[in-house]
């Protein structure tokens, strides 16, 4: 069978993009069903804020979730079903990721990692809030930030520790003092590295 180049081409490229597409739906499809183990009764608003996932499409993946019996909608409101919970609950219990990192010749988990290469960026660079926002956006992290106003990161942890609190922890910047979250998944590291080798030159094995 003969097929023309140019067909051929184009046919490779809309299977290119159809994989994105799938790759990008079902991530949003995890951070959907992660936030709801925790915020159940959530509206899609809620979700957009905190996943980064688009409105439209909050609607569109729960859709799907509800057809997968994953997902209960009722009154505009998204809810884990009891098997979703108790799936998801097992996955956060047995599939946690305990990965150590080099970093100036210490062994650090994914979350002591991120305190460490904020503490040196912030060392380096005495910036502001806003400086240090924009060098690593809430989006990284979308349920936390990397980083929050210490008396409000506190105010997070009463329940279970968020953030990095300790007062040897603690990050005091230009304008105000701040604390690190905790919260960081095999999943967003990697962009938190690749941001930080980016604007600071950290490189992390």
């Amino acid at each position: 069978m003969f097929f023309h180049k140019k067909s051929y081409l184009y046919m490779l490229n809309q299977i290119n993009i159809k994989n994105r597409i799938m790759k990008s739906t079902s991530a949003s499809k995890d951070k959907i069903l992660h936030f709801l183990l925790k915020h159940p009764n959530s509206d899609a608003k809620k979700i957009e804020k905190a996943t980064g996932v688009a409105f439209i499409q909050v609607y569109s993946i729960a859709g799907k979730l509800q057809k997968e019996n994953r997902v209960v909608i009722k009154n505009k409101l998204f809810s884990l079903t009891s098997a979703a919970k108790r799936q998801a609950k097992k996955a956060t219990n047995f599939g946690r990721d305990f990965s150590k990192y080099n970093f100036n010749g210490q062994k650090l988990r994914k979350g002591q990692l991120v305190l460490a290469i904020v503490s040196d960026f912030v060392n380096k660079h005495k910036c502001t809030a806003a400086q240090l926002k924009k060098a690593f956006p809430d989006t990284l992290v979308p349920m936390y930030g990397v980083f929050a106003d210490a008396a409000a990161a506190k105010r997070a942890s009463t329940k279970k520790q968020r953030y990095f609190t300790a007062a040897d922890q603690l990050i005091q910047l230009k304008d105000k003092t701040v604390a690190v979250t905790n919260q960081i998944s095999s999943k967003n590291i990697t962009g938190f590295l690749s941001i930080a080798k980016k604007v600071g030159g950290y490189r992390v094995k």
